[in-house]
């Protein structure tokens, strides 16, 4: 596993996956989306895209979980607001 490749794609993640509402059901389309992005920046770095998939196993299936989680945190954070 590369370090490396990991720390990019997480620092990748927090600072270009906003919240952005739910997709509906099995719709990917904004996670492939990054997924491709994401890789191109890592590959303008020198980080393969070998490296990334060594790190991790799916890189659409992590990009969706991380809009997930910024979505869920903008939920938790107009709640909180509201009270």
């Amino acid at each position: 596993m590369s370090e490396r490749a990991l720390a990019f794609v997480e620092e990748w993640t927090s600072e270009n996956i906003r919240p952005a509402g739910h997709a509906p059901e099995g719709d990917i389309s904004r996670a492939k989306s990054l997924a491709v992005k994401c890789l191109a920046e890592a590959n303008a770095q020198g980080i393969s895209e070998t490296e990334i998939k060594e790190s991790i196993d799916d890189l659409t299936a992590f990009m969706a979980g991380a809009i997930a989680e910024a979505n869920d945190r903008e939920v938790r954070r107009l709640a909180a607001k509201d009270d």
